[in-house]
């Protein structure tokens, strides 16, 4: 994998510029993320998934585009919040989210591949996909 210093995004070997910048590609393991605004960049889950950049933040979790070191490819992280992890209504729907989704296999829905616990925190991982987030689409619409 390779990712931009300046945007932190990430892209395959072949790579040579970020297409969201222009600038050139680093390989992955040499640009550290950071956010002062959210310690969980730059951070890793099980050993495997690094958190690079924060992508969206919704009403269950925020979703991180990251790096699977082991798959080399890029992800999406989806962090459960810590007041919604303790809602066992909400984690309950959270884990059929997952049961669910990780059974589709359709070039329109996006593939999901884990679903863990790291002390406390409750994660699940997804196929990135590139592109604004659908809610901000349909208010432009309106």
């Amino acid at each position: 994998m390779r990712s931009c210093p300046a945007c932190l995004r990430s892209y395959p070997d072949d790579a040579g510029f970020c297409p969201a910048d222009g600038g050139s590609l680093r390989p992955a393991a040499e640009v550290v993320a950071h956010d002062p605004n959210d310690a969980r960049v730059g951070k890793w889950l099980a050993r495997r998934y690094e958190l690079r950049r924060i992508v969206a933040d919704g009403g269950m979790g925020r979703v991180y585009e990251g790096i699977d070191h082991v798959a080399n490819a890029r992800i999406a992280v989806k962090i459960l919040h810590k007041e919604v992890s303790t809602d066992e209504v909400a984690l309950e729907r959270f884990k059929r989210e997952y049961d669910i989704s990780r059974e589709l296999r359709h070039p329109h829905v996006v593939a999901v591949h884990d679903f863990a616990n790291e002390d406390g925190t409750w994660f699940l991982v997804m196929e990135y996909l590139d592109g604004e987030e659908l809610r901000l689409i349909l208010d432009r619409k309106e």
